[in-house]
């Protein structure tokens, strides 16, 4: 199947418009995965829609597939899988006020996916339920319990079945203080691993890595004072289609903390490379 940029944006705007406009003061308050969200960012891969594409070209999924999305975030990921392959998709994600919002943009849109609310070390699946489990990255996101989540992992999938991991690693040692301010930011202990240490961790819990792909690191190029001029853009044009007033005191709340998470996080990203690792399951 073929994916428009129109369904793209289209999917990124339902995001933006669904979630209500916030005070000055929220904006600044609020949690790095809700503030995501209020600005349209929808945590998909790595590198959007392309990396999503690309681990689908280099994989066996087809209509037939059962994929597990996990950490769905707002679901964008799950519903590019869709787009692009019509498989039967299931997102899980442990906040349940995301699994809402997914849920919301299924009612926007003519696509049929699953999304639950569950933690990824204790899932609500059966035995050998899945063929393909993707994950973009959730790993690095969590602060214990690695091993038993790729167990569970393990576990949900089909005899041979694959896991797809878009990893983000670390190519060059970071500072201490540099994955600390990344850290504080994402509300998440990142874990501070090379590529091989990854391959390691599933080889581990009974995984073998049988491809891997490098993701562009285009993602990272982004020139931080014009994404932040398209977002309070946006902003204004929003406001004004529903008759309410921006305040200077908002706009300024909004673009203080726009700039200071795109830099933290490009400080971060002068660290990371990307690849797309499969994996298959051992039995």
């Amino acid at each position: 199947m073929s994916i428009e940029i129109e369904d793209i944006n289209y999917l990124y705007n339902i995001l933006y418009e669904i979630m209500p406009r916030r005070t000055s003061n929220e904006v600044l308050s609020m949690d790095y995965l809700t503030f995501s969200a209020y600005i349209g960012d929808p945590n998909v891969a790595p590198g959007g829609w392309i990396t999503i594409k690309k681990l689908v070209d280099n994989s066996n999924i087809n209509s037939k597939s059962n994929i597990l999305d996990i950490g769905s975030n707002t679901g964008h990921s799950s519903f590019l899988l869709k787009m692009l392959t019509d498989a039967k998709v299931t997102g899980i994600d442990i906040r349940n006020d995301l699994v809402e919002i997914s849920k919301k943009i299924c009612d926007y849109v003519d696509l049929n996916v699953d999304f639950i609310c569950g933690d990824i070390k204790d899932m609500p699946f059966e035995n050998k339920e899945f063929t393909h489990i993707i994950t973009t990255g959730t790993l690095a996101f969590l602060s214990n319990g690695h091993q038993k989540a790729l167990e569970e992992m393990h576990r949900v999938l089909v005899n041979n079945g694959v896991v797809i991991d878009t990893c983000l690693y670390y190519k060059i040692k970071p500072p201490e203080d540099v994955i600390k301010r990344a850290s504080q930011k994402l509300e998440s202990e990142l874990l501070n691993y090379d590529l091989n240490q990854y391959k390691e961790l599933y080889e581990r819990c009974g995984f073998k890595l049988f491809n891997q792909v490098s993701m562009s690191e285009d993602y990272s190029d982004a020139d931080i004072n014009k994404v932040i001029d398209h977002i309070l853009y946006r902003e204004e044009i929003l406001c004004r289609e529903e008759n309410m007033p921006i305040g200077e005191d908002y706009k300024l709340a909004l673009k203080n903390r726009l700039t200071e998470t795109l830099t933290v996080f490009k400080e971060n990203e002068n660290y990371l490379s990307g690849e797309i690792l499969f994996f298959q399951k051992n039995d």
